[in-house]
């Protein structure tokens, strides 16, 4: 059955207005799956904020120390909390998590699967830091450091900045691509063998049950534990999903936060003669 939503295909918005290069072009798949995610964020931030006015539970007691980690986040970074900064860190990191996690839906490819979505986080980071920048020193005091040590490593200075974008962007963007590559290989590895994958399905949780139900093996310790075994190797595939997909995902959120973070604080890193001033 084909899933005609699901397909990639790309959408030209602007293409009557004469703009119809690949840079006004929109994935089709990248924008669905950007709003799933920003739609399921929007669900468990109600959730949240539901949980810690009225409920006590294991969500309230995790969105405590999660909040309780980026308060400490940026009072270790800038010496005293910030809301602004926290504001936007914790969206960086919450919105790049569930486009990470989106993935391990059936038929989903991640958003930041796309180099698009990751060269937008990316940008957005070094655009705030530059602003936040502004507002603490001043135009002139900001970019006047841009000139340092000598006015003529200006463009030099100004291309290590932009970098900063890019490097962000083609971390997340490769490490997601790379589990993904990686998950794929094996889903074609075992789909070379699906006949013997689906009996071999059917004998091991048939025995697991039945040794379950009635208690036997147990005097055998060595089947039993063969059958463990082959209990296991049949949760391979979710094993690297769940890897892939959750654990990895978290990772690159988190890094992609504090180096957004680490490029924040040192753009808005005063000085001591601006302490002095």
């Amino acid at each position: 059955m084909n899933i005609h939503i699901f397909e990639s295909e790309v959408w030209r918005p602007f293409a009557w207005f004469g703009f119809t290069s690949s840079f006004w072009e929109l994935y089709s798949v990248t924008l669905l799956t950007t709003w799933l995610a920003m739609f399921l964020l929007f669900l468990f931030i109600l959730a949240v904020r539901w949980y810690l006015q009225y409920g006590v539970g294991r969500l309230t007691f995790i969105a405590r120390k999660l909040i309780e980690a980026f308060v400490g986040l940026i009072e270790e970074s800038f010496g005293t909390f910030k809301y602004r900064y926290f504001s936007f860190i914790a969206s960086l990191f919450l919105f790049t998590l569930f486009c990470n996690l989106v993935g391990l839906l059936p038929f989903i490819i991640e958003p930041t699967h796309n180099l698009n979505t990751t060269l937008a986080l990316g940008v957005t980071s070094f655009l705030y830091s530059q602003i936040q920048g502004i507002k603490v020193h001043g135009f002139v005091g900001h970019f006047k450091e841009y000139f340092q040590p000598f006015f003529l490593l200006f463009p030099l200075n100004i291309v290590g900045e932009s970098v900063k974008a890019v490097s962000m962007s083609f971390r997340l963007f490769g490490n997601i691509l790379g589990g993904s590559i990686i998950l794929t290989m094996v889903i074609e590895a075992i789909g070379n063998f699906k006949e013997f994958f689906v009996l071999y399905t059917i004998v091991v949780l048939g025995m697991s049950y039945f040794v379950s139900k009635f208690g036997l093996l147990r005097r055998f310790v060595l089947a039993e534990k063969l059958l463990k075994v082959a209990t296991v190797l049949l949760l391979f595939l979710p094993y690297v999903q769940m890897f892939f997909g959750l654990f990895e995902g978290i990772v690159q959120a988190f890094v992609i936060t504090i180096l957004s973070l680490t490029y924040l604080s040192m753009a808005t890193q005063v000085t001591h003669e601006e302490e002095v001033h």
